[in-house]
């Protein structure tokens, strides 16, 4: 068995066909569930790459199993596919959908670098099918071939299996690499494929386990699949903090009974929902707590890769003793915000207000702002310029539900609200908001006025 770490580049370049057996399920993938994080994740590295391209953070993608399958020599290298089919094939059409679209941009040289990882060389191929890196299981085949194969531009009605998962899914695709790559007009299209391409190819990791013709395939696909208890992302960050504090000799016993011992209570082990996600409130906390330090929008499942990266690059000069303090001093404020939003009666502050009624439009994306707000010098701002920008966020984030407005983009403009709140001067913290939100003309972010 060998077990590496890949991206996509490293797993489709070479000439090969990754076969998916027969016996295996068909594509169940859809959009909902599966497509559309995919192509959330995308588009947040992709814009990473954009503000800073030399600081990259890969993004996980899970893990795949091959077995190799004796060929003789010469021709062309298969494997079959033990687990991991689902995501091979949404990967090749991805793939598949970026480059028709880089294409039709007119971007020719990173077409041809897309190219060589969805098609093998014809110079390899004797049958049609061997053109094609993954070959999904027999139900599939015929709507994969048709859907990889068909002429640019893309006539999706015209397909025979217009309305199998796959067609659907690289319409979707195609058509979230269209509006991502003309965001900015014409002008911004070359930038933006260029960290689109780059993102696809070389900042998607997989863990592969390639495994001899002779091993157990059924044996490891079993033990991979079996149901255990997952661990949260503060169980992770858990471990990583009091590995790093033994390592620095620091007490472990006084570290843990001053500062994480609260996060093992049922206050912060209460499952709570962010969207479609339950997680335990510790793990949210954690999460919402680097969204406030980064101003970066960070999911759930990159929350532990992220802490690490921020513990040890930006967090120094802090120790780890001292980053766990910061982090301690943090949740105190966080819990009293939950406090205040749960309080149903008698006097309320303006920030309890706040929470209480963003906790009633179930809205958990403030949480990071309002630990900026809290984060900054007490004698910074009075008390009405900190009512006033509450009073701000609220009227936003209430008058884009009265007329129903997308909150797909909310976790995006939260982190440019911090970043605003970092940045303000003293006293002008609710001038700067409101210039903000007033300068806001997209779809996704723009403020409804009294006419609407």
């Amino acid at each position: 068995m060998d077990t590496q770490v890949r991206t996509p580049q490293q797993i489709f370049m070479q000439p090969q066909r990754l076969l998916v057996p027969l016996f295996q399920r068909p594509y169940v993938w859809n959009q909902e569930n599966q497509w559309m994080p995919l192509w959330q994740d995308l588009e947040r590295v992709a814009n990473r790459v954009l503000a800073n391209p030399n600081q990259l953070q890969p993004h996980f993608l899970g893990a795949v199993v091959f077995q190799q399958v004796q060929n003789p020599t010469g021709n062309l290298q298969q494997r079959t596919v033990i687990d991991g089919q689902q995501r091979l094939t949404t990967l090749q059409i991805l793939l598949d959908a970026l480059h028709a679209e880089i294409n039709l941009a007119g971007q020719v040289d990173a077409s041809k670098r897309l190219e060589l990882l969805i098609k093998n060389p014809k110079e390899y191929c004797e049958q049609s099918e061997d053109q094609f890196k993954v070959w999904p299981t027999n139900k599939d085949r015929q709507a994969f071939n048709e859907v990889m194969a068909m002429e640019l531009p893309a006539a999706y009605q015209t397909l025979k299996n217009k309305d199998s998962k796959l067609a659907l899914a690289h319409q979707f695709f195609s058509e979230q690499f269209r509006q991502w790559l003309n965001e900015n007009g014409a002008e911004g299209i070359p930038t933006r494929v260029k960290a689109m391409e780059r993102t696809t190819r070389e900042l998607l990791q997989i863990v592969v386990i390639d495994l001899t013709a002779s091993e157990n395939a059924q044996e490891i696909f079993e033990t991979l699949n079996a149901r255990g208890s997952q661990l949260t992302a503060a169980d992770l960050i858990k471990n990583f903090v009091f590995q790093r504090l033994l390592e620095q000799g620091a007490d472990i016993e006084s570290s843990y009974s001053n500062h994480w011992k609260q996060f093992e209570t049922g206050f912060w082990e209460q499952e709570i929902s962010v969207g479609r996600i339950k997680s335990p409130r510790s793990s949210v906390f954690l999460n919402h707590w680097l969204i406030c330090q980064t101003t970066e929008e960070i999911v759930s499942r990159e929350v532990f890769s992220r802490f690490k990266s921020y513990a040890d690059y930006d967090a120094k000069p802090l120790t780890m003793p001292e980053l766990l303090a910061k982090i301690h001093a943090a949740c105190i404020r966080y819990k009293e915000f939950i406090d205040k939003g749960d309080v149903l009666e008698g006097a309320i502050d303006r920030i309890g207000l706040f929470l209480y009624r963003t906790k009633a439009m179930d809205i958990e994306v403030v949480k990071p702002v309002l630990m900026a707000l809290m984060d900054r010098d007490a004698n910074q701002d009075g008390l009405s310029d900190i009512n006033s920008s509450l009073e701000i966020i609220e009227s936003w984030l209430i008058r884009r539900m009265l007329i129903r407005a997308t909150t797909k983009s909310y976790n995006k403009v939260m982190t440019d609200v911090i970043k605003v709140i970092q940045k303000s001067s003293k006293g002008q913290l609710s001038n700067a908001l409101n210039t903000f939100f007033c300068s806001q003309t997209s779809d996704s972010s723009y403020w409804p006025d009294d006419n609407e």
